[in-house]
């Protein structure tokens, strides 16, 4: 029998990320099934009275925070979303197995534009949020695609028990479960750099046989910016260009980035301006250009001196156009040679180019306290994630290439997938 998700929130300013969350639960096929105002009809008893007895009625409450307190009913203190929570906490108080769930708007996120301008309002809404910080613990998403992964995940984890009994359950997405498991710090310092410093161009140093920089170029720019456009594989910068012309160099760095993200490169979009119309034309309006570099900046100084040029040449032009879109730039290097001196050196000329960019540090293994925080959130319990890391990692190391780990999570949830003897226990 599918179990019942209740989603709660305020609902003018958060109707997509509740969206997000109804084609979250329907994609789980037979084992959820969504309860929201979405779907109520005319003929309802009392709006307040149903939304209360349907929290009662639910196995697993998720509720999702923003800046807008909402309605307060008639003879209530609190808002809809409020005694929605309070019914919520009560029925687990009574002994009821209701699981609760909740996420918050993150600062990053920049398809949420509420603006909450009630003084009076803002308070009510500040005291919710202390009190559910309290007891629980929020997690933050940035875009509608970081939501729906991470509620795909929480309730992946409940319905992996179905194993015990023998049943088939649908897996979590692999990879965009492994490139959200880790990198916190990385991905943390990326957030800052675009929400406090306003950073338009990152550089990420990782050696790609051990440390998958290309999850977290994904992370960052899928699940925190919620760019929709292509991210993989990246474009190859010493590919870009092929002449010594710079004005022939950047008619072919456009023509090779257009040709990448799927786009017909004509006479007209192979320059500055042209171009930057073109990528309006994208679904998203955060474009994402991912590159690579794999030589010694010595070896190949014309190739990346020809990148910043071009990348110089195309900021200007955005500063000069102001387009109706954020376009990034994250170029990961390989090389083990370059670092934040080096590139500094580089940039020392383009005084656009250093104020747009930022530097990451270099990629480093993972620690043990990370995998097991993975497990404890996804998978299985606070209890039980040390068994089962030492179950598939081992004892005796406590930090691993990010590879590795990739392989080590990648037989657990195929593990949970086949319904193996050696996961069930864990469960």
């Amino acid at each position: 029998m599918a179990e019942s998700v209740y989603i709660s929130s305020t609902f003018n300013d958060l109707k997509t990320f509740r969206q997000a969350i109804i084609n979250c639960i329907v994609s789980l096929g037979d084992h959820y099934k969504p309860v929201s105002m979405e779907f109520y009809d005319s003929e309802d008893m009392n709006f307040v009275k149903k939304c209360l007895t349907d929290v009662e009625a639910c196995d697993i409450y998720i509720l999702i925070l923003g800046d807008r307190y909402g309605y307060k009913p008639k003879g209530s203190d609190q808002s809809i979303t409020e005694l929605e929570y309070l019914k919520a906490r009560e029925c687990q108080r009574n002994g009821k197995k209701i699981e609760i769930l909740v996420f918050k708007v993150g600062e990053l996120c920049r398809t949420y534009e509420y603006k909450e301008n009630d003084p009076l309002f803002i308070s009510y809404q500040q005291k919710f949020l202390d009190e559910v910080s309290e007891q629980l613990t929020p997690r933050p998403f940035d875009s509608e695609e970081e939501l729906k992964l991470q509620v795909a995940l929480s309730l992946m984890k409940r319905l992996f028990k179905l194993i015990r009994s023998g049943e088939k359950v649908m897996p979590p997405d692999k990879d965009s479960a492994l490139c959200y498991c880790d990198r916190n710090r990385p991905i943390t310092d990326l957030k800052r750099s675009v929400l406090l410093n306003r950073k338009k161009i990152f550089f990420l140093q990782g050696n790609r046989n051990t440390d998958y920089p290309g999850g977290v170029v994904k992370r960052f720019a899928k699940y925190s910016l919620g760019s929709s456009n292509k991210i993989e594989p990246f474009i190859k910068i010493t590919d870009l260009f092929t002449s010594s012309d710079e004005e022939n160099n950047h008619v072919s760095a456009f023509w090779n980035i257009l040709e990448y993200l799927n786009r017909s490169p004509t006479e007209k979009t192979t320059v500055a301006e042209g171009f930057l119309e073109e990528l309006k034309l994208m679904k998203s309006n955060k474009i994402i250009l991912p590159f690579y570099y794999d030589f010694d900046f010595d070896e190949d100084a014309n190739k990346i001196t020809e990148f910043f040029n071009f990348s110089d040449h195309l900021f200007n032009a955005i500063e000069k156009l102001k387009p109706e879109y954020q376009l990034y730039l994250l170029i990961v290097i390989y090389s083990e040679q370059p670092d934040k001196a080096a590139i500094s050196t580089y940039l020392e000329k383009y005084d656009l180019l250093k104020k747009q960019s930022a530097y990451i540090d270099k990629l480093k293994p993972v620690e043990d306290d990370d995998i097991i925080d993975w497990m404890e959130k996804f998978i299985t319990t606070i209890e039980l994630s040390p068994s089962l890391y030492k179950e598939y990692f081992g004892e005796g190391k406590n930090s691993y290439f990010m590879q590795e780990v990739n392989l080590k999570l990648s037989e657990i949830i195929d593990d949970l997938a086949a319904g193996k003897e050696r996961i069930k226990k864990y469960l």
